[in-house]
């Protein structure tokens, strides 16, 4: 699949990159359809950031669900949902109170095109497909846009 990837400097790239899979059976796979981009985008593109390369672009997605884990009951292939740039479970404590940018079962900062923030590559939102964890949390259906 294609991705968007920053490399260094102020150089991105398309690369070809393997496709995600569901990883847990709380998994879903979205494919992105509208990406946004908000100012951090335009001081990593510029080569302002000071944050090394090579990661995945893109963290502001609008998209259809193409599969889910075993596990996801609130979702299915074809719904259109919305996919919050910060990865987060729903289930722990600071979720629990709404603190989601803060989720213990992820590390500090997790999200989608900011790899060297949180040191994990969840994937960018400018690619062919997005692998989303805690489903059933994550994603925000559009209301009245579903495909089912």
């Amino acid at each position: 699949m294609r991705q968007l990837t920053y490399v260094g400097g102020s150089t991105i790239e398309w690369w070809d990159v393997p496709e995600p899979k569901l990883l847990h059976e709380g998994d879903a796979l979205v494919q992105p359809l509208a990406v946004t981009r908000c100012d951090i985008d335009l001081i990593i593109v510029s080569g302002k950031s000071g944050l090394p390369g090579p990661f995945a672009l893109g963290h502001e997605t609008a998209g259809r669900v193409v599969e889910v884990g075993s596990a996801v009951k609130n979702f299915a292939p074809g719904d259109l949902v919305i996919v919050p740039f910060q990865i987060s479970c729903g289930d722990c404590e600071r979720c629990r109170r709404g603190h989601t940018n803060a989720c213990t079962s992820v590390p500090f900062r997790s999200s989608y095109g900011l790899k060297p923030v949180c040191g994990v590559e969840y994937g960018g939102a400018l690619s062919d497909l997005l692998r989303v964890p805690f489903a059933d949390h994550m994603l925000v259906r559009q209301r009245g846009l579903s495909r089912r």
